[in-house]
């Protein structure tokens, strides 16, 4: 059968965070946009799909 997915290793890291003094940028499909109107409520400065959903 063919693959149709690229399996990809992240290796998880502690030490990431995001504050309100950080600017987001979101790209991608509707999932983005969801994600970002949820960041925008909680008091993040979000940028999201500014060329369209991708």
């Amino acid at each position: 059968m063919v693959k149709l997915y690229t399996e990809v290793r992240v290796e998880r890291r502690n030490d990431i965070s995001i504050t309100l003094s950080d600017r987001i940028l979101m790209l991608g499909s509707c999932f983005s946009d969801e994600i970002g109107d949820k960041l925008l409520d909680a008091g993040f400065e979000v940028l999201c799909n500014p060329f369209g959903t991708l």
